[in-house]
Formats: C-alpha cells, structure tokens, sequence
C-alpha cells in the first residue's frame, strides 16, 4: 500500500482507528475521516508522529454534501 491514497471511516477510534494506523505503517497517505473531531485528529496525529502521512477531517458520512466535501478535499 505504499504511496496509496487511503480514506478510512470511523477512523476516530476502534477498528477504523487500527486500520487507519496499518496503512499509515504499511506507508500509505490515510485521510481519516469521523464525526469525532478530537479521536480522529488525535489519531492522525499519532500516524504522523510515527512516521507516517495522514491527514484528518472530520465527517458525517450520513450527510452526503459532508462525503461530497471529503472528497473535494482529498
């Protein structure tokens, strides 16, 4: 996965949390997206300081204008 562009959901905690930090260690971009402004930041902040890319952004996926900014974002 090195040198993909990953996005996670839930990425603020829990199982989108670990696989969001694989692929940050497998070497891929992550752009980690959760409702929970604080657990995803936190967690990008985490991949950063271990080496990785990661970049967080905080969404609602039940909103579809909210994907539609994710993906304008990435």
């Amino acid at each position: 996965m090195k040198d993909k562009i990953v996005i996670v959901t839930g990425a603020g905690h829990g199982i989108g949390q670990a696989i969001a930090e694989r692929f940050g260690a497998e070497g891929s971009r992550v752009i980690l997206a959760d409702i929970d402004e604080a657990g995803v930041s936190s967690v990008a902040e985490g991949i950063v300081a271990s080496g990785g890319s990661a970049s967080a952004v905080t969404t609602d996926v039940a909103s579809e204008e909210q994907v539609d900014v994710l993906f304008d974002q990435v």
